[in-house]
């Protein structure tokens, strides 16, 4: 071989094992061969990187190379900028999935590699290797979208990132049984030939056959079923909600592509989709009694639907994940799987679809880190905890302690196959009182309660931004409220009196939470909107009670458009705050799943007799008696509290386990009684432990 193929062998074994560049003068350039890769420093957000974007790694396949296995590439000029990302590989999609790369350019010339080094990498400071190919569907996706800049991976987690793009759809699947279109060209092993040479056997670093020339010379499934397979430490993971944009993706017409029309769906029509969606599986009908039974409420909307995405993503995802781990597990590897339950603020996706395919890609490449003002402090955090046990896993595998995380539940599975649910405890402070502080003087620039429009004001802003309430001349005030002249509702005692008692319940006293099991975990935002005359809140499982609504609608604050109600509740829940954890109720919430943010009225604070200061971008909150009660705090002109759901577990004593099995991931029925039994999740101490080991019909089949 020539000198350029033995510089592209020094290239990929860097890739994937080893920092084998050979620094030169500059620190954004490297030595392959004769060849210079000249590369830029970047700031990631957690410090400086080299980038090296769109090198090539094979032959442009056109021409009689196209449908054909990657040939290496065997030749670089002798000084190469890696300045620009390289074009996407051909894909089309009449619907923008957030995996779907549009942006032009688009090119069949498209095998290119980006990478990422931290800048003290060299041949005697070598890293750890994370190589990373897109998912979707093998259809979709390319290596110069934002989610997959690796810039800040590679700076906190002090790895290599490497990104490749591989030809999709036609262009890299297309098979006719033939040499010139044998198939599943771009996950070939012939590319990789001339790093064996160099290197230990591939099958004992990577998950390629042992034996044939092909990457897939038997059927996955029976290969696992056969334990013909090699499997070593593995980290996996899925979403909690993983098939969710499947119900929207697939109905568009009814749901919305991005959940926009969430309509109420019955057990009948539950079950249809249930059957039409699961066309390939035997006993379609068992399935669909098994995820919607006749126990189900007809009218429990919410939790059909949920159930519906459930099962699609159990058959398409999280059951054929959680059976690989265990087949590996079974191995003698130590393996690893988690479930991401967190939504993040920057969702495309409806509120109601939860924690989508995919979501946690923008947290594993570190996003929040470089956009940090995108994102809340507490997500940034959870960017920092992913990359840590990405990273982790790639130096040198995980230890138990390094597998936990405060507000994420995760899955351990063991030498055994066994699952086996770890969560840290929230460590709540519990206290009898809450603290007190001095009086807060009023500010002076609060305007009168006759000269506000009934929402609580910033100070800072201009008061003639607010409207001021005036009578025609020799007219007086009316009140509609108590019929009486001299006044409006709006300063009327006996209104105020009745409404204070029912506006805005609270307790000043910290707590613990006892959370239900199934309730997001992740602390959540609720903006203090001060124009909003009443408290809204976008996830149905937060209501300890709950009242359906029909033909309600909320009109939004630009007067012109509206955003439909479907009830009216309570939520229980705790407030992040500076002091502490204050539990607080909130009453006669509506419930607004197709609305963006979860509001607290501040005209309903102010009718409670609350009172506001601010200062150094903190709101205070205060009771009337000037005792202090929690804190808001200003992100992007907006004030933001942090909460935290409440659900008392009792709700919960009638829940089926095979749901909760279901749930779990298909985790194993003697795992689920042991939780039971040691009271080691909260929500299901208090769970009839009685069921059936044989009663999953998705894990039996």
């Amino acid at each position: 071989m020539g000198q350029s193929t033995d510089a592209f062998r020094i290239l990929f074994i860097s890739c994937i094992a080893l920092y084998f560049f050979e620094k030169v003068n500059c620190d954004s350039v490297v030595r392959i061969g004769r060849s210079q890769i000249v590369g830029q420093s970047v700031y990631s957000g957690e410090g400086v990187v080299s980038q090296y974007l769109a090198i090539p790694y094979a032959e442009p396949p056109i021409g009689p190379l196209r449908f054909k296995k990657p040939v290496p590439r065997k030749f670089l000029p002798d000084l190469y900028f890696a300045f620009n990302n390289p074009p996407a590989c051909w894909q089309k999609s009449a619907y923008q999935f957030p995996w779907y790369d549009a942006l032009p350019p688009k090119d069949e010339d498209c095998l290119y590699l980006n990478i990422w080094a931290p800048e003290n990498a060299s041949p005697t400071n070598k890293k750890a290797v994370i190589y990373f190919l897109y998912g979707g569907g093998f259809r979709f996706g390319s290596i110069k979208q934002r989610v997959y800049n690796g810039a800040p991976l590679a700076a906190h987690g002090d790895v290599i990132v490497v990104t490749a793009n591989y030809r999709l759809g036609t262009f890299g699947f297309l098979t006719s049984g033939t040499e010139d279109a044998p198939g599943n060209v771009e996950v070939s092993p012939e590319v990789l030939t001339d790093v064996s040479a160099a290197m230990q056997p591939l099958s004992s670093v990577l998950y390629i056959p042992q034996f044939g020339d092909e990457l897939l010379p038997m059927d996955p499934q029976k290969a696992l079923q056969n334990d013909n397979f090699t499997c070593t430490d593995l980290l996996i993971g899925n979403t909690h909600d993983e098939g969710s944009y499947q119900l929207t993706t697939h109905n568009p017409a009814v749901y919305g592509f991005f959940g926009a029309l969430n309509p109420a769906i019955n057990k009948t029509l539950g079950k249809s989709e249930i059957i039409r969606m699961l066309y390939e599986f035997p006993h379609r009908d068992a399935v669909a009694e098994h995820y919607l039974p006749e126990s189900l409420p007809d009218d429990a909307h919410d939790t059909i639907r949920k159930q519906v995405y459930a099962s699609l993503g159990d058959a398409s995802i999280v059951c054929p994940a959680t059976f690989y781990a265990e087949r590996c597990a079974k191995t003698g590897g130590n393996v690893y799987k988690y479930v991401w339950n967190h939504r993040p603020t920057t969702s495309v996706w409806f509120p109601w679809m939860g924690a989508v395919h995919a979501t946690e890609l923008e947290f594993v490449f570190g996003t929040p880190l470089l956009h940090s003002f995108h994102y809340k402090p507490d997500e940034v955090d959870l960017s920092r905890t992913i990359i840590n046990i990405w990273s982790s896993f790639a130096k040198n595998g995980l230890k138990n302690e390094e597998f936990n995380h405060r507000e994420v539940e995760k899955e351990l599975v063991n030498e055994a196959g066994r699952i086996q649910l770890k969560q840290k405890d929230l460590n709540l402070d519990y206290t009898e009182n809450a603290y007190t502080v001095g009086s807060f003087r009023q500010q002076e620039t609060r305007k009168k309660s006759f000269e506000r429009s009934g929402a609580v004001l910033d100070p800072s802003r201009n008061p003639g931004q607010y409207r001021k309430i005036s009578y025609p001349k020799g007219m007086g005030s009316f009140c509609d409220f108590c019929s009486r002249k001299g006044h409006d509702a709006y300063k009327c005692y006996k209104k105020r009196n009745k409404e204070k008692k029912q506006a805005f319940a609270s307790e000043t006293s910290f707590c613990g939470t006892n959370q239900a099991f199934g309730v997001s975990k992740d602390w959540d935002q609720f903006l203090i909107d001060t124009a909003a005359t009443s408290h809204f809140c976008y996830d149905r499982d937060w209501f300890k009670n709950f009242k359906e609504l029909t033909t309600t609608k909320a009109l939004l604050d630009d007067k012109k458009s509206t955003c439909e109600v479907k009830g009216i509740g309570d939520i229980d829940f705790i407030v992040k705050d500076i002091k502490g954890n204050v539990k607080l109720t909130l009453k006669d919430v509506f419930y607004t799943p197709n609305m963006r943010r979860n509001l607290i009225s501040g005209a309903r604070m102010d009718i409670a007799g609350l009172k506001i200061t601010w200062s150094n971008n903190v709101m205070r909150i205060c009771h009337s008696n000037n005792e202090y009660f929690f804190s808001a705090f200003l992100q992007d002109m907006l004030y933001i509290v942090s909460i935290y759901p409440l659900l008392d577990s009792v709700m919960y004593t009638s829940l089926d386990l095979n749901l909760i099995h279901t749930r779990l991931c298909h985790v194993n029925i003697p795992i689920i009684k042991d939780m039971c039994k040691n009271k080691s999740v909260k929500g299901l101490e208090k769970v009839n432990i009685k069921i059936d080991n044989e009663s999953c019909i998705a894990c039996v089949m």
